[in-house]
């Protein structure tokens, strides 16, 4: 089972006249590769695989600024060099995410659409970019969000860093205690990104990108944004991403029903 380290972030007072601070509960960032949604064709093509022979997509749900646009930038330009494509960033927010997650749901199975996606806690904001900004204006006091989303603003002291909601402390913030540290045992929190394909896309295909993926995500080019962005990378192949996501449907389901949330 892949090892998953949770962060916590808080972040720093603004210099400014009105004192505000800012919470951020930063989860680690598992950033994985292709999984398919569904199904896949057992076979493969008859033909040999000619992928990818045009720039590849990948889709959004947010605005730019949060952790997974920064994840998806990440890995596009490293993807793409080993692609021989171009990989091409589309932010397409709305819906709470349901736009993006139709338009590759949607797409042709052939590889070039692709969604990158994240688990997260529900925000009353499209996105956190705009979230970060009402806390640096002093609309908002305490917010809770990832790593990368607020990293530069800690390193220059506009936001304080309160905790990580980890086990363990943050390798880009070592003086930042765990929750538990903190004073909070048991509150843990974590996030992860996951690049997703429609359901029905080829095996051929969704090997192929796996290949790409994993190794992308170990070039040096790579894990140099994301030591400066906050993202810690861990790789999970196409069934561990599944699992996952089956383990966190249930759990989060669970809760829901134990707490009566209901969509607003």
């Amino acid at each position: 089972m892949p090892v998953r380290l949770t962060l916590t972030f808080t972040c720093p007072r603004t210099p400014a006249t009105r004192r505000r601070t800012l919470a951020t509960a930063a989860a680690l960032v598992a950033l994985s590769p292709l999984f398919v949604t569904g199904a896949v064709q057992a076979q493969a093509p008859a033909q040999p695989l000619a992928y990818p022979t045009k720039p590849v997509t990948l889709v959004v749900p947010n605005p730019p600024g949060g952790v997974v646009d920064t994840s998806a930038r990440l890995l596009g330009e490293p993807l793409g060099k080993l692609l021989g494509q171009a990989v091409v960033i589309e932010n397409k927010g709305g819906a709470s995410g349901n736009i993006a997650y139709q338009q590759v749901a949607l797409a042709p199975k052939d590889g070039y659409t692709l969604l990158i996606s994240y688990s997260a806690y529900h925000l009353p904001y499209k996105g956190s970019g705009p979230a970060i900004q009402d806390v640096l204006g002093g609309q908002v006091q305490v917010f809770m969000t990832t790593p990368p989303s607020v990293m530069q603003h800690v390193q220059v002291n506009k936001l304080k860093a309160y905790a990580v909601t980890g086990k363990v402390r943050h390798p880009g913030l070592p003086n930042v205690p765990t929750t538990a540290e903190a004073g909070l045992p048991g509150f843990e929190l974590e996030a992860w990104v996951g690049l997703f394909a429609p359901a029905g896309t080829l095996p051929a295909v969704v090997q192929a990108l796996t290949d790409k993926v994993k190794a992308a995500l170990a070039t040096p080019e790579a894990r140099a944004v994301a030591d400066r962005t906050g993202i810690e990378i861990r790789y999970l192949g196409p069934e561990a991403l599944g699992a996952l996501v089956q383990r966190e449907t249930t759990y989060w389901g669970q809760v829901i029903k134990a707490k009566g949330i209901q969509a607003d």
